[in-house]
């Protein structure tokens, strides 16, 4: 989904008040991506094979913290990376696409741009 898709969707939620009480809805795209189903599309669009590369927890940490991240920053982007893992960012919801009426540009859509 693109950030004009969420604006747009945002946008429908404030115009029309009191459509959504309580927690704000999930707003995604209308599939879920891996780093390797990213890695193709990647590789499709650049007309060369791209590679997912997956290093340790602590790998990743360490080349944040040498590139300068505070610890702070490096433990919130290492945080992102293990909420990906147990797929708790893998969940498709309709909302997006109910709210816009039209389905949301996909990753592949937006490379393709």
């Amino acid at each position: 989904m693109s950030h004009a898709d969420l604006a747009e969707g945002a946008a429908a939620v404030l115009c029309d008040e009191g459509r959504f009480e309580g927690p704000t809805p999930p707003l995604t795209g209308p599939e879920a991506l891996d780093f390797e189903g990213l890695a193709r599309l990647a590789s499709k669009v650049a007309g060369k094979e791209l590679r997912r590369v997956t290093v340790s927890d602590d790998a990743f940490a360490a080349r944040l913290a040498k590139y300068g991240l505070p610890p702070h920053v490096v433990k919130i982007s290492l945080g992102m990376f293990v909420a990906a893992r147990r797929g708790e960012f893998a969940p498709v919801d309709p909302t997006l696409q109910q709210l816009i009426g039209r389905r949301p540009a996909t990753v592949g859509d937006l490379l393709a741009r």
